[in-house]
């Protein structure tokens, strides 16, 4: 296992009956949406805008900034992603054209996502939980998508329960940290062609010396040419634990910054791998028998850092400014990788590693993603009616981590525009406050050119190659519930 890097991978989520689109929110598979407080002005900002318990999911240095007391918010946010993919070219392994099957369907449906954040303040100390998915991703294409030997299922969520704690040095300076006590689980699945396996068993026992008749070889090497389509599936879960840890700093009355690290978090998903149909030879009938071949799987799964920097300026008693950028290090997922808990031993891995041409001998997928370090940047406004009433709206740029040379059907990213408008409500007596928000997401179309390629990222001889344009529109809305005790 010492060859391996840490590698992202498509992972599943049931852990309260979630789907999350992975297409739209952040880049990679991270989600922005943790609070509709936030979610009104892009985000931006919010690593220095104190208001509600959920700031410990921002800059926890903030919940001792709180009013003394007990603070709970709670909400969800809703993401509606209507992608229209168009598929202008898919091969098989022979790269015969595939015919039969369409342009994948609505391959991504509604998601809900919560969060919860309960703290308490005492003094210059505080103490904080909070409840939240800070990841996910999902796609689901039709049975008979064109492109299904290539991407079926794909979906993941990272759940944090995050225990958190906040200390004011003075009156300026705040300094903040949380234990993620994070979940993840995943699944992974795909349709199989294996129309090549008679050509490459034929070669190898002809290199070997086993096999020498030409009828013999070109029966072997027909065998499979018409093979019904086999099935791949992954599943796998892990629990690990990262870190928050945040700054606040105020160097004048009107003006707040804010610095948020979160750690890498390095999971290694543990489950099985299936694949169904698969052709076996059978050296007594010089022809191949279908099984079904099952085995222990792991996945090295490392969640990104990243460093956001915030901004909040008060021009006066109506008009705040917000800001914000940060910097995630996406660059840590070069391969997508599932390998075999039986090492070399295992069949699916000896089926994989021959595949994908892996000396270690226990890789049962692959897939090349190189991902690559991203900025956002965001900048938003609240505009303060009255005692009751804050309006919001925002914008937040976001680059993609996935290069055009990379993109895939399972990750058809690309950089994405958010435009948010919001809207807060509060009580000063009773402590209740309801924020509501609602945004666009501008997504610039993707092509997709998607190859099989070697552990060595060179493209696989055969001909599996899937090509497609894809429109994307996606909206989300959140609300956020609001109580000081």
């Amino acid at each position: 296992m010492g060859h391996r890097k840490p590698m992202v991978v498509a992972i599943a989520a049931v852990t309260l009956g979630l789907v999350l689109p992975g297409l739209a929110s952040a880049a990679g598979y991270a989600l922005n949406e943790q609070s509709a407080h936030a979610s009104g002005t892009a985000n931006a900002g919010a690593g220095a805008n104190v208001e509600n318990a959920s700031i410990l999911y921002f800059n926890p240095a903030g919940m001792s900034r709180l009013p003394q007391g007990t603070q709970i918010s709670f909400g969800a946010a809703v993401l509606d992603v209507k992608p229209d993919a168009k598929v202008l070219k898919a091969t098989d392994s022979l790269g015969r054209d595939i015919i039969d099957g369409n342009d994948g369907g609505d391959f991504i449906d509604l998601a809900v996502i919560p969060n919860f954040y309960v703290t308490h303040t005492m003094g210059d100390f505080a103490a904080g939980l909070g409840v939240y998915v800070p990841f996910g991703l999902t796609s689901d294409y039709d049975d008979n998508f064109k492109g299904r030997f290539l991407a079926d299922e794909t979906e993941i969520q990272v759940i944090s329960i995050s225990p958190s704690f906040a200390y004011n040095i003075n009156e300026q300076l705040s300094l903040g940290v949380s234990m993620n006590i994070m979940y993840g689980e995943g699944k992974l699945t795909r349709s199989q062609d294996f129309y090549g396996v008679g050509a490459l068993t034929a070669q190898g026992l002809k290199e070997a010396g086993l096999v020498t008749d030409p009828a013999t070889l070109g029966q072997i090497q027909a065998a499979t040419a018409n093979w019904d389509e086999g099935y791949f599936d992954t599943e796998g879960d892990d629990w690990e634990i990262g870190w928050t840890i945040g700054l606040m700093y105020q160097p004048i009355e009107s003006t707040t910054l804010g610095l948020t690290y979160r750690s890498k978090v390095d999971f290694n998903l543990e489950g099985d791998t299936k694949l169904t149909n698969y052709p076996n030879f059978n050296r007594n009938t010089m022809g191949f028998d279908p099984v079904d071949l099952k085995e222990g799987a792991e996945v090295p799964l490392t969640t990104p850092e990243s460093v956001t920097f915030s901004l909040k300026h008060d021009f006066n008693d109506q008009w705040t400014l917000l800001a914000g950028a940060t910097w995630t290090r996406w660059s840590r997922f070069q391969n997508l990788d599932i390998f075999s808990k039986e090492g070399a031993n295992g069949a699916i891995a000896k089926i994989g590693s021959t595949k994908y041409q892996d000396p270690n001998g226990d890789l049962i997928g692959h897939v090349e993603e190189n991902f690559h370090n991203t900025w956002s940047f965001a900048v938003g406004a609240l505009y303060h009616l009255n005692e009751n009433w804050t309006l919001k709206a925002g914008y937040a740029y976001d680059e993609s981590a996935v290069s055009n040379t990379y993109l895939t059907a399972r990750v058809p990213s690309s950089d994405r525009q958010w435009l948010t408008l919001g809207a807060q409500w509060r009580d000063l007596e009773s402590g209740w406050t309801v924020d509501a928000a609602l945004g666009y997401l501008i997504i610039d179309d993707v092509k997709v050119n998607e190859f099989e390629r070697s552990v060595n990222d060179e493209i696989l001889p055969g001909g599996t190659n899937y090509q497609a344009k894809y429109e994307i529109d996606a909206w989300g809305a959140g609300i956020q519930v609001s109580k000081r005790f």
